[in-house]
């Protein structure tokens, strides 16, 4: 890759050693020097800078377990760069989420809501040379749990209507009575529905999920 060479001052003239009059120039593997010319006329002559090579490291990396997954698993990412007459020294890994970084060369990271995520590692060598590579990591919600019966007494044990996993959705709740009264109605998953005044009885609930879908069934509530 060519290196480009400029002076920090700029000057009226300049004479590089490939005989380039540019005031910055493109060059490869060697040394080279410039004489530059001020506005007076007068000539200065540069130290010899010297352009090396060195080698690209070629990035990669695997994970396990192989996706998709479901949400809450922690993921071991290992580090299969490779680079040859040198080593790499850093690893930046963003892992597609405003908290998932790291700079181990095996990091694990554990992926606490649905998504598709964008993983990208960047290994940088000990000359300085660098190299990045990206791939999608698929999490998706687990499958939502929804009770028939609930029991509302106050012992602390099934006292609420909790359908599981619901936070992983953008969803709307109705729960209505056996006469079509709206009875309850949520798109938090935290409120989850207590039949405070309510009899006991059989309930029908119609749920709403973002994606479309549409989930209807009966509840009873037994005291």
């Amino acid at each position: 890759q060519p290196a480009l060479l400029s002076t920090q001052e700029p000057y009226a003239g300049y004479l590089w050693s490939n005989t380039s009059q540019e005031s910055t120039i493109s060059v490869g593997v060697g040394q080279w020097f410039v004489v530059v010319t001020d506005a007076n006329g007068c000539n200065g002559t540069s130290d010899p800078y010297t352009v090396t090579s060195a080698p690209n490291p070629i990035a990669g990396f695997s994970f396990d377990p192989i996706p998709p997954v479901p949400v809450e698993t922690t993921v071991q990412f290992t580090d299969a760069s490779t680079v040859t007459g040198d080593v790499i020294t850093e690893w930046e890994w963003d892992f597609g989420t405003p908290v998932g970084s790291s700079n181990e060369q095996f990091p694990s990271f554990t992926y606490l809501g649905p998504g598709e995520f964008v993983v990208t590692l960047v290994v940088t060598t000990s000359q300085g040379c660098t190299d990045t590579i990206s791939t999608i990591y698929t999490v998706f919600p687990p499958e939502i749990l929804i009770p028939n019966v609930f029991t509302p007494n106050g012992d602390r044990l099934n006292d609420t209507f909790s359908i599981e996993n619901l936070r992983f959705y953008g969803h709307e709740l109705k729960i209505y009575s056996r006469w079509g009264t709206l009875v309850h109605e949520s798109s938090d998953a935290a409120r989850e529905w207590k039949a405070s005044e309510q009899p006991d009885g059989t309930y029908y609930y119609v749920l709403t999920l973002q994606d479309g879908r549409e989930l209807a069934g009966h509840i009873t509530v037994l005291r």
